[in-house]
C-alpha cells in the first residue's frame, strides 16, 4: 500500500474540509492545471493478426456499420474530419492522393514548438551564399524576394524521443515563388552544401508535399507548416508521437491493404501534442476555433485534461461555438477508470459526445489471441456518477489495428483506449452526415447525439459506465422531426455498507469490475481494505497453491480520486505468486468511499474465467 506523504497531506485537506466534496460540473477561468493530455501512453502493440483490415472490419459490422454502408451507401465521402492531436505520418500510403484526385489531408496546422526554426539572412554572390561560416551553392534557384534566408536544422528535436540516432544540422534555404512571400524552402539532405540537387518544399497550404528522411532505420515525414511573412521563421511538423496517425488511419484511411471506417472522408490535421504527449488548453481552444473556421464536419478529441483538472475558459468557449455552428465534438471518456466519477474534460461538457469504452469477445479473439467468455465495459474506460448525467453518452469498440508512423518500422499495429473508441464514433458520424447531405436533411448537435443514444444497444451495465449503450447505427430517419430525445438514463443508487458488516466474498468475471462503498464517517482515521485471492485447496504437500484468478483492487475517495490500488494479485506465469494485497488511506475523509476489483482480461489464459476472493474493509 502506498501511503507517502501526498497521501498524508491530502486526507489531512479532505478530513478539514477544505477540497470539495464531488467533482464540479463547471469550469474555472483562472488558476487550472493548462495541460492536456492524450488519453493513455501511445504504446501500439504487435498482434497475432496478420491481416489489419480484418481488425476494421469487424468493428465496423459489431457497430452495425457495415450494414448502414451496404444501405445507405456512404463512404464518408465529402466529409471533413478534424483530427486535433499529434499530427499525422504524411508518408504513409493509407493517406496519399485519392482517386478523384483529391487530396487526404486537405489541412495541416502545427501549435507545438516542434521543428520551429530562427532563419538568418545569407549574403549572395553568384550563384553562392555564405553563411555561418560555410559556402552553400544555389545555381539558378529563384527567389522574388530581395534576400535568401538560411536555417539549421537539428533533426533530433523533430523526431521522437526513443530515436537515440546522431545527426548532423541540415541547412535550410527560404525562398519565395510567385511574389507571395517567402513560401518554399530547401532542404540539403545530403548535407554536402549545395541545394541544387535538392527538391523544392513549400508550404502544406499551397502544395499537399512532405519530405521523407531516414532516421534511425525508419522514415520521418517531414511537411512544411508555416513561414512568417519576414521569412525570419519557419517551422516543419511531424507526428513525432504516433497517436494522430493512428486514429487518422482508423477513421479516414483508404489504401489498397487498409481502409478506415469512413475511407472517403479527408483529414483537417491540428497538431497540439509535442513529441512528450505535451499539450496546452489554450492551443486546443485555438485549434477549435479555426477548425470551426475551417468549416469541418466533425471534431475528434481522442485526448483529455488531467483527472479533476478543470477546463479554462477559452477551451469552454470554443466548445460552445462548435455547438453553435452545428459541429459536433467527440471527446474520450479518459482512461481513469474503473473507479465512478471518472469521465475527464472535454467530455464531461454538456454540448460533446462523450465515448466509453466496450470490450467485445470477438475482436479480442482476432486480435490479441485470447479467448473472452463475454463483453464488458473496459476497466479503464471513464465512469460517471450514479444517478447522474456525468457519464459517457454512449461506448464503442476499446482496441483495433491501425496505422502508425514509418519510424516505427512498421504500417499497422494494436492499440486500445477510449482514444480509439472516440474516434470510431467519429467515423460513424461522418457516414451519419452524409446520409443526411444525401437526403437534404441538416442536423443539429443536439439532434445527432439523440440519434446516436437512440440507436445505441444497452448492454446491461450501470447507465453510469454505458450511456445508453454500445455504439450500433440503425434505420436512418426520413425527417429531422423523427429525432426525439430519447428518454432518461436508468436510476441507479449507491448501495453502501454499514460498519458491522465489512466482508465480502467477491467474484469478478474475466475483463470486469464491481465495486464495493462504505460510509467513511467523520473522525476516521484510516481506512483499510485486504483482498485476498482464493486458492484451490492443496491434495498434498508437494503441490503448488493454485489461484481462483487474477484481479487487482483499487480505492477511490469520494470526490472520485483514485487514492491507491495493487498491482495484478492471483495466477501469474512470470511473477511470484501473490495471493493477497491492501489499499489504505490515512484521514480519510467522510463520505461514502468505493473499493473496485478488477479482473484480469486474460484471464482465460490462467484457465479461468473469473476471479474469486475474499474482501475484508476495516475502519478505525
Amino acid at each position: 500500500m502506498r501511503k507517502g506523504i501526498w497521501v498524508i497531506l491530502l486526507g489531512v485537506l479532505l478530513a478539514a474540509g477544505i477540497l470539495s466534496d464531488s467533482y464540479p460540473k463547471s469550469w474555472q477561468s483562472d488558476s487550472v492545471n493548462m495541460s492536456v493530455q492524450v488519453t493513455a501512453p501511445f504504446q501500439p502493440q504487435y498482434t497475432p493478426n496478420k491481416n489489419a483490415q480484418s481488425s476494421v472490419n469487424l468493428a465496423a459490422e459489431l457497430c452495425g456499420l457495415s450494414q448502414f454502408q451496404k444501405q445507405y451507401g456512404t463512404t464518408g465521402n465529402k466529409q471533413r474530419i478534424a483530427l486535433i492531436d499529434s499530427g499525422i505520418d504524411l508518408g504513409h500510403v493509407v493517406f496519399q492522393t485519392e482517386e478523384n484526385e483529391q487530396p487526404k489531408v486537405v489541412i495541416y496546422r502545427d501549435y507545438t514548438e516542434e521543428g520551429r526554426l530562427e532563419t538568418q539572412a545569407a549574403e549572395r554572390y553568384r550563384n553562392m551564399l555564405s553563411a555561418g561560416g560555410s559556402v552553400y551553392r544555389i545555381g539558378n534557384i529563384p527567389n522574388d524576394v530581395e534576400t535568401y534566408r538560411l536555417a539549421f536544422l537539428d533533426l533530433n528535436t523533430v523526431q521522437p524521443r526513443f530515436l537515440t540516432g546522431k545527426n548532423e544540422e541540415m541547412a535550410v534555404l527560404v525562398t519565395a515563388r510567385n511574389s507571395s512571400g517567402y513560401n518554399c524552402v530547401y532542404l540539403d539532405t545530403n548535407r554536402n552544401c549545395d541545394f541544387t540537387d535538392d527538391t523544392p518544399l513549400y508550404l502544406y497550404e499551397i502544395q499537399q508535399q512532405h519530405l521523407t528522411l531516414p532516421a534511425d532505420g525508419g522514415k520521418l515525414n517531414l511537411a512544411l507548416t508555416s513561414i512568417s511573412s519576414d521569412g525570419r521563421y519557419l517551422q516543419f511538423t511531424a507526428d513525432t508521437l504516433g497517436h494522430g496517425t493512428f486514429l487518422a488511419g482508423l477513421m479516414a484511411g483508404s489504401g489498397t491493404d487498409y481502409r478506415g471506417l469512413a475511407p472517403r472522408a479527408q483529414l483537417c490535421i491540428y497538431k497540439i501534442f509535442n513529441r512528450d504527449g505535451e499539450a496546452l488548453q489554450q492551443n486546443l481552444a485555438k485549434a477549435i476555433r479555426q477548425a470551426i473556421g475551417d468549416e469541418v464536419d466533425c471534431i475528434n478529441l481522442s485526448l483529455s485534461i488531467p483527472h479533476h483538472d478543470l477546463m479554462c475558459k477559452e477551451l469552454q468557449e470554443s466548445l460552445q461555438q462548435a455547438e453553435a455552428a452545428d459541429i459536433p465534438v467527440i471527446a474520450a471518456a479518459g482512461n481513469y477508470g474503473p473507479g465512478k466519477n471518472t469521465v475527464t474534460w472535454p467530455a464531461r461538457a454538456d454540448s460533446v459526445v462523450a465515448v466509453g469504452s466496450y470490450s467485445y469477445p470477438e475482436q479480442y479473439r482476432l486480435d490479441r489471441g485470447v479467448f473472452l467468455n463475454k463483453a464488458f465495459i473496459a476497466d479503464y474506460s471513464g465512469r460517471g456518477i450514479p444517478g447522474k448525467t456525468e457519464g459517457p453518452l454512449l461506448v464503442a469498440p476499446s482496441g483495433i489495428i491501425a496505422t502508425v508512423p514509418g519510424w516505427y518500422g512498421e504500417n499497422y499495429m494494436y492499440d486500445y483506449g477510449t482514444s480509439i473508441s472516440a474516434a470510431i464514433v467519429t467515423a460513424a458520424l461522418c457516414h451519419i452526415q452524409e446520409a443526411a447531405d444525401q437526403n437534404k436533411l441538416s442536423f443539429s448537435v443536439e439532434q445527432q447525439k439523440n440519434l446516436l443514444s437512440i440507436w445505441a444497444k444497452d448492454t446491461g451495465f450501470a447507465a453510469s459506465e454505458q450511456g445508453y449503450g454500445t455504439l450500433h447505427m440503425g434505420v436512418f430517419p426520413q425527417s429531422c422531426k423523427q429525432i426525439l430525445s430519447r428518454s432518461g438514463l436508468k436510476e441507479e443508487q449507491i448501495i453502501y455498507t454499514k460498519e458491522d458488516n465489512l466482508c465480502w466474498k467477491a467474484t469478478v468475471p474475466q475483463g470486469q469490475s464491481k465495486s464495493w462503498y462504505v460510509k467513511v464517517p467523520y473522525g476516521c482515521t484510516e481506512i483499510t481494505a485486504v483482498l485476498q485471492i482464493k486458492q484451490q485447496i492443496q491434495q498434498n504437500s508437494f503441490e503448488h497453491p493454485v489461484a481462483m484468478g487474477r484481479c487487482y483492487a483499487s480505492l477511490y475517495s469520494p470526490d472520485g480520486v483514485l487514492m491507491d490500488q495493487t498491482s495484478y494479485l492471483g495466477a501469474s506465469y512470470s511473477e511470484p505468486f501473490v495471493a493477497s494485497g491492501s489499499v489504505g488511506a490515512i484521514l480519510p475523509r467522510a463520505g461514502i468511499w468505493e473499493i473496485v476489483v478488477t479482473s484480469a482480461d486474460n484471464l482465460s489464459q490462467y484457465n479461468h474465467l473469473e476471479s474469486r476472493a475474499d474482501l475484508k474493509v476495516e475502519l478505525k
